[in-house]
């Protein structure tokens, strides 16, 4: 995994705990809040445009060296293993801590156990795994494009997948078609992402010390023009901060032989998806609790302690259940492929 795209990563979910905790504790200021907000929707997208590039990778990789249906097999098992591990710890772990402050384990909101647990609907418990719902649908959609696309056409299924789910997106939003996960816009912020990787899978350059600064610019004036009503500017959201963020992680991208990312961001990255998950019991937590807390030095704790949370949760809980998962794949494969008959 690129350094640098690790980086980016890290600070994707930063963005998005700043979200959190400044809109909570950090009213000092309402023009610094509401960007402060307005930087976690910035995160999200980040994140997304990540995934199509990582997922994209991933996928060509996973087809290539298994084929089709076995391509597409180890393409979904390994999603699925990255995903709902630490994801099921930290729903088992809000449950408790919801009912416990506020006498009811979805913190008094409706909501469909099946539903949570698979990442299929709704959930108030850990509310910030809405975003597990896009990737989860992203995965599901790249494996059936592994399984029915012969593995030396896949670069083309994919480019054609991008440029004709993305015309859907665009007339689904002018023609105020009802949304939905399918065809909600930041959707399109994966597009973005799989452009990304075939544009430097063709071995296409871009400057990069002018394309990092067009994207950050680009990201900052976004930011800005999300401010206010945030939530009612989805539909702007992937023009605003997917655009360019996939110009970002280009960029990014093209630095890398130049530039590393240091130890300590990269480290930041690694636990990102840690930080990302155990960053919304403890804000919330706190936030039902009532806990007096004064607001900027709350905002600075939970800025300095999520990183150190992320990490630790990412080298003991991540990490070996990671290991333990591949451990066992091996010692089931292993014999399962013994015993498989050879092709004639």
């Amino acid at each position: 995994m690129s350094k640098n795209i690790q980086m980016l990563r890290g600070i994707a979910a930063m963005l998005v705990v700043l979200c959190h905790a400044t809109t909570q504790w950090g009213m000092w200021l309402p023009e610094i809040s509401q960007y402060a907000f307005a930087a976690g929707f910035t995160g999200v997208d980040l994140f997304f445009v990540i995934s199509g590039y990582v997922i994209s990778k991933s996928a060509v990789a996973a087809s290539g060296r298994n084929g089709r249906l076995l391509g597409a097999a180890d393409f979904g098992f390994n999603r699925v293993a990255r995903i709902f591990p630490l994801y099921w710890i930290v729903l088992a772990a809000s449950i408790p801590l919801a009912f416990y402050i506020t006498g009811s384990i979805s913190w008094g909101k409706p909501f469909s156990l099946w539903e949570v647990i698979t990442l299929s609907g709704d959930n108030p418990i850990v509310s910030v795994a809405w975003t597990l719902r896009f990737e989860v649908w992203f995965y599901a959609l790249i494996a059936a494009l592994i399984l029915i696309t012969p593995p030396k056409f896949l670069r083309l299924a994919l480019g054609s997948f991008a440029l004709t789910y993305g015309i859907i997106l665009v007339w689904a939003q002018l023609t105020g078609f009802n949304y939905g996960i399918i065809l909600f816009p930041v959707v399109l912020d994966f597009l973005f992402g799989i452009v990304v990787y075939l544009y430097f899978d063709r071995g296409w350059k871009v400057p990069a010390g002018a394309t990092v600064a067009i994207g950050v610019a680009g990201l900052l004036i976004g930011t800005y023009l999300m401010m206010g009503d945030t939530w009612a500017k989805a539909g702007l959201r992937p023009y605003y901060l997917g655009f360019p963020a996939a110009i970002l992680v280009a960029g990014m991208i093209s630095l890398e032989p130049k530039w590393k990312a240091p130890r300590p961001l990269v480290a930041m990255g690694d636990a990102s998806y840690s930080t990302y998950l155990w960053h919304w019991p403890i804000v919330y937590g706190l936030i039902m609790a009532e806990i007096p807390v004064p607001g900027l030095a709350t905002v600075a704790a939970m800025l300095i302690a999520m990183p150190v949370i992320g990490w630790l949760s990412y080298r003991y809980m991540e990490r070996p259940i990671a290991r333990w998962i591949s451990t066992t794949r091996r010692a089931v494969s292993v014999p399962a492929a013994k015993w498989a008959p050879t092709p004639a």
